[in-house]
């Protein structure tokens, strides 16, 4: 399964992108019932993300970039979790983007693939898991500013 969310901010790619790398900026982004806590994040090729989440029963996840590019017109990496995941989630990829807008901002794309098991619960999941990236447009425009 898959979506992609794209929202669009004034600073360019160059100043957006390392702000992703902030613990602080991460957890701001969460829904707040998650009460996400950052314990390690880093956005290198080969950095692991470690990350706890004390909702209702704590859940940790742990994943690791495992792609990057660079360019003067986009800035993309991906994560990718490790056996170290949320149930009912069974594979977790998400890939990150900051695309130069032809006005000189950003557009954040945000494009998870994920698998969920058993199955039957992926359409609970998938639009739970959109509805909650759709709700990081808003931290990430108080951030940034809207473009």
């Amino acid at each position: 399964m898959r979506f992609t969310v794209r929202t669009a901010v004034l600073p360019p790619p160059e100043e957006v992108f390392p702000v992703f790398g902030e613990a602080a900026f991460v957890e701001s982004v969460a829904l707040r019932f998650m009460r996400l806590q950052v314990l390690k994040i880093g956005l290198a090729l080969g950095d692991e993300i470690d990350i706890r989440m004390r909702a209702i029963v704590p859940i940790s996840w742990v994943s690791t970039i495992v792609s990057e590019q660079r360019g003067e017109e986009a800035i993309w990496f991906a994560d990718r979790s490790s056996d170290v995941m949320p149930w009912p989630l069974s594979k977790w990829e998400h890939h990150h983007g900051f695309v130069r807008s032809p006005s000189g901002g950003t557009v954040i794309v945000d494009a998870p693939r994920f698998e969920v098991k058993p199955r039957l619960l992926a359409p609970i999941v998938f639009p739970l898991l959109y509805l909650s990236f759709l709700l990081r447009r808003r931290p990430y425009r108080r951030r940034f500013r809207r473009a």
